[in-house]
């Protein structure tokens, strides 16, 4: 991903649940930027621009083998079911191989059901059920 793809990526957060303005997105993704182990990729499509993007991270973790994990992915509801998610996904397994990665990992919302099917047929399994707690700082 380019910082110039950054302001095509606000539609696509306020689907993905997680809306964030431009010059957030900015100051967020030049922090990736400079962070070791953490890679964004975008899928596009003409005429349309920029129909989806992923955040991928390594995840070093003492009780786990070497772990990557898709942070984010989101297609635009327009293109879904076009194989955008599906070349996006596959970047992450090589940006992960490339990486030693032994394990690709991803959370997903239990309501997003859709999403649950598509990384199913992709060959993921559903690991755990779980609770995320959060405190703001």
């Amino acid at each position: 991903m380019r910082p110039s793809d950054v302001p095509g990526l606000v539609g696509l957060c306020e689907q993905l649940g997680w809306p964030a303005t431009a010059p957030e997105l900015e100051e967020r993704f030049g922090r990736l930027q400079a962070a070791p182990g953490q890679a964004v990729f975008v899928a596009e499509r003409e005429p349309a621009g920029i129909v989806g993007w992923m955040h991928v991270q390594e995840r070093p973790a003492l009780h786990l083998p070497r772990t990557a994990e898709v942070a984010a992915l989101v297609v635009d509801a327009a293109h879904r079911g076009t194989g955008c998610g599906r070349a996006l996904m596959a970047e992450a397994e090589v940006w992960a191989r490339a990486r030693d990665c032994q394990v690709l990992m991803l959370r997903s919302r239990s309501h997003r059901e859709e999403a649950h099917r598509f990384y199913e047929a992709l060959g993921y399994e559903r690991a755990s059920s779980s609770f995320k707690f959060t405190r703001t700082l």
